[in-house]
Order: structure tokens, then C-alpha cells, then sequence
């Protein structure tokens, strides 16, 4: 006994054994851990090309039913791109359904792919004795667009209050309203007006109607089919240089007075009186300035304003019939109030006749203003209406008004007779009360597409 109570206190004080014991015990969660880490790896592989085989499955599906196709042809095409995107599961024996489901308010309008495949997991498979299934589920709607026209449209990628209607303005006419910014507040409205006619708005960000301007209008935000439909285009050019001086002051006359037989007084007097404001004829060229203080009319052509102004002051009669105005190198548009103005754009005929290509020819028809794109631009630019038609004067200008490197603000009453006018500027604020009833008379409307009709999808899930 005393022999097996010394060996018993020599064991227990013994630990040349330790490492081993301790080994021993780790060893199954050691040899687990990695177990799990390989599983783990292998089914986060198959899991993520399985989802993204049934995602463009989903897409595909809704693409197909999207544009009309009926019966089970979006099932086809589901199919189709299942198989296409499988690589490392492809001989595992995954399996799909497709299906349509009814998502948000609508019936029917989007399509769901759910997926799975039988994973024999090395690890999983020893200690539970049986494989694992790896389950997805992708859904995408589809919706029809119309093709979107707008006679004011803003061309800025990311600014905020890109389209600003700031004030108490009136937009009444049956025109779109669209802005490029993929800012939040991309179209922004605030102040005192109310619902105005306006059919649709569209913006490729966000639309934040603060006075409700768009309460009877279709609206679409984060809309990414608009586009610039002058993109790419180049102005055309007249270097002829060119001045024009035209006074604000009539001519004065000094002279016997007349009775009202047209005889003379029988005591002549001297009398004074101011005749009406000569007109000016201008020429088409290039003018440093084009600043025209007196009455003119503009001979057909283009008139191109070289880093200087266009402008137009109050009280003043401008009038031009098939004419096209470039601004180039930071050029700015001012017409004030108060001015007669009565200007139409250039047909496509007629810029073939001064060479222009066919095709660019089309595309620039009725361009009443034409900026250059290579223009660093103007923060300054106005284009300012009468006050009131009252006082016999006209704000008539037709055609579009293109420029896409400057700010534009639109006061006053604007009207347009003959082509509807549109505006397309980088940034456009309709200011005050600015009233724009008119830019497409009646019977007329754009055809200016600046939004892609077609089949939008996306996926929700």
C-alpha cells in the first residue's frame, strides 16, 4: 500500500504529460474550426453566383414581359440567363423557378426567381450525415415609359435646384419639365404659386415641390432614360465682323408750324418734336457686342456674340425671322422688359443653304440660341418678359433656346406664336411672376424627345 501511495503523489505531481493531454483535447475543436472554415467558404461561394444567376434571371424575365412578350416567353428567357451565369455550380444540379408577382400597388408586375442548389459540404456533411440546400429569391419589377418631351429642361449633372421655380410664377401651358442633376433636390420648387399645367416631370434625382407646383402632374424621379438632344452637336460659325449702332433718341426737328389745312401759320412759330426711334438693319457676323439701345431688325443668318452681350433694353423693338444667335466664349443673354420682340428660328433648309451637313441641319432646326458647348458659360443670363401686354408690347420669341454651360432666369410674360419655345440652360430658375403661358400656342406641341421611352426594371428584392 505504501508503494501505491508514493506512485499515486509522484503521478499527480507529474506534468511532463500536459502538452499531449491538452493536444488531445483541442484537437477535434481545432480540426472543427477548420472544418467549418472550409464549409463556410465553399457555401458563401455557391450562395453568391446562385443569387447572382437568379438576379439576372429576374431581370431578364422582367425585361421580356416588360415589352409586351406574353404566355410563358419570360420564362424562357429566365432560363436562359440562369443557365448563362452559372460557372461553379453549373454541374451541382441547381434549380430554378420563375414566376410573376404582384409588387407595390400594381398586379402582376414583376417577376420572381427562386433558386436553389444541394451543396454536399465536406465538414457539414461528416458530423450531420447529410448535404445542405442553399436557397435564393430574386424579384424585379417592370413598368412602361412614355417618351418624355419638356420645353424647360435643365442640362446640369449634380446641382441642386438645377430647375428652380422660385416665387409666384405661372407655368400654364401643356409642356414638360425635366432636369440631368442626380441631386436630391434636382427640381425644386418654393413660394406663393399653386398647381400648375404641367403634364409631366421628370428628373434624372430627386423632385422637391415645395409649393405644390406639380400636384396635377405625372411625375418620375431618378429617372435615368433623359438625355441632352443637342449633346454632341457644334454651333456653326460667321466670322464676318461685324457693329451695329443704333440710338435711343429719336431724331429732333425744328421748323414753321403747320395749320390744319397743311398751310403756314399765318404767324409762323418755331416748333420742337421728337419723331419715333429710327430702326436699325443689322448684318449677320460676329459682334464683339450686340447691344442695341433703338429699334432694329435682323437680316436672316447667324449671328454670333463673341464673349460680349446680346442684349436688349426696355422700351426698344427688336425683330428677326429665321435667325440663330451663337454665344460663345462666356457670352451673355439680357433682354429686358418693356421690349417688342418678335424673333423665329432658321429652318433646316435654310442652314443646309449655309452649309451646314443634313444631318446636324435637322437637329438644329428652330435653334433660336445656340451656345457653344466648349463656352466657359454665364451666371448672368436673363431673359426677361413684359410686365403686362397692356401697353402694346409683345414678347414673342419662338424656337429653343439652348445653353447648356450658363444659368438662365425667366421673368415677366413670356409668349411664343408660331414654334414652341423651349429652354434647355445648365441651371433655369422661373422667377417672381414670371408668366409662361404660352410657350406652345394652341394646336402645336414639342417634339423634342429628351426622355427614352421604353421598359424600365429594376430589381426590388
Amino acid at each position: 500500500m505504501g508503494v501505491l501511495k508514493k506512485f499515486s503523489r509522484k503521478l499527480r505531481r507529474s506534468t511532463s504529460g500536459n502538452a499531449a493531454i491538452l493536444f488531445a483535447l483541442g484537437m477535434p475543436a481545432l480540426m472543427g474550426g477548420a472544418g467549418l472554415a472550409v464549409d463556410t467558404a465553399q457555401w458563401y461561394l455557391w450562395q453568391r453566383e446562385l443569387q447572382f444567376a437568379a438576379d439576372q434571371a429576374a431581370l431578364a424575365g422582367a425585361w421580356a414581359r416588360g415589352n409586351g412578350d406574353t404566355g410563358t416567353i419570360y420564362i424562357t428567357r429566365a432560363n436562359q440567363e440562369f443557365s448563362d451565369n452559372l460557372s461553379i455550380i453549373a454541374n451541382n444540379g441547381a434549380t430554378h423557378a420563375a414566376s410573376l408577382a404582384d409588387w407595390g400597388a400594381g398586379t402582376q408586375n414583376s417577376v420572381i426567381v427562386r433558386a436553389e442548389v444541394v451543396a454536399d459540404l465536406p465538414f457539414a456533411s461528416f458530423v450531420m450525415g447529410r448535404s445542405t440546400t442553399i436557397r435564393v429569391n430574386a424579384q424585379a419589377t417592370f413598368e412602361r415609359t412614355d417618351e418624355y418631351t419638356a420645353c424647360l429642361m435643365a442640362l446640369h449633372p449634380t446641382a441642386g435646384s438645377a430647375m428652380w421655380f422660385n416665387g409666384g410664377p405661372t407655368v400654364d401651358a401643356a409642356c414638360g419639365v425635366a432636369s440631368l442633376s442626380t441631386s436630391d433636390t434636382s427640381i425644386r420648387t418654393n413660394g406663393s404659386s399653386r398647381a400648375q399645367n404641367i403634364n409631366t416631370v421628370a428628373s434624372a434625382g430627386g423632385i422637391d415641390d415645395g409649393m405644390g407646383a406639380f400636384a396635377n402632374a405625372s411625375t418620375i424621379e431618378n429617372f435615368d432614360g433623359l438625355n441632352d438632344p443637342y449633346s454632341g452637336l457644334t454651333p456653326p460659325d460667321n466670322p464676318t465682323p461685324r457693329t451695329l449702332s443704333c440710338g435711343s433718341s429719336g431724331l429732333n426737328y425744328t421748323g414753321d408750324g403747320f395749320d390744319n389745312g397743311d398751310q403756314p401759320l399765318s404767324i409762323p412759330k418755331k416748333i420742337y418734336t421728337k419723331f419715333p426711334r429710327k430702326t436699325c438693319k443689322a448684318l449677320p457676323g460676329t459682334y464683339t457686342d450686340l447691344e442695341i439701345g433703338g429699334n432694329a431688325n435682323l437680316t436672316s443668318g447667324i449671328y454670333v456674340i463673341d464673349g460680349g452681350r446680346l442684349k436688349l433694353n426696355g422700351g426698344n423693338q427688336l425683330t428677326g425671322t429665321g435667325v440663330m444667335f451663337v454665344l460663345k466664349n462666356g457670352a451673355q443673354l439680357d433682354i429686358n422688359g418693356g421690349a417688342d420682340v418678335f424673333l423665329s428660328p432658321m429652318s433646316a433648309l435654310q442652314l443646309v443653304a449655309l452649309g451646314i451637313p443634313a444631318d446636324d441641319a435637322a437637329r438644329m432646326e428652330n435653334m433660336l440660341i445656340f451656345e457653344d458647348p466648349n463656352s466657359p458659360g454665364n451666371s448672368g443670363s436673363k431673359l426677361t418678359g413684359a410686365t403686362n401686354f397692356t401697353n402694346f408690347t409683345n414678347f414673342d420669341i419662338n424656337g429653343v433656346i439652348y445653353m447648356p454651360k450658363s444659368e438662365l432666369k425667366l421673368a415677366g410674360n413670356i409668349q411664343a406664336t408660331a414654334n414652341c419655345m423651349m429652354v434647355m440652360s445648365s441651371k433655369v430658375q422661373v422667377a417672381g411672376t414670371a408668366d409662361l403661358t404660352t410657350l406652345c400656342p394652341i394646336g402645336e406641341t414639342h417634339s423634342v424627345v429628351v426622355g427614352n421611352g421604353g421598359t424600365r426594371v429594376r430589381l426590388v428584392g
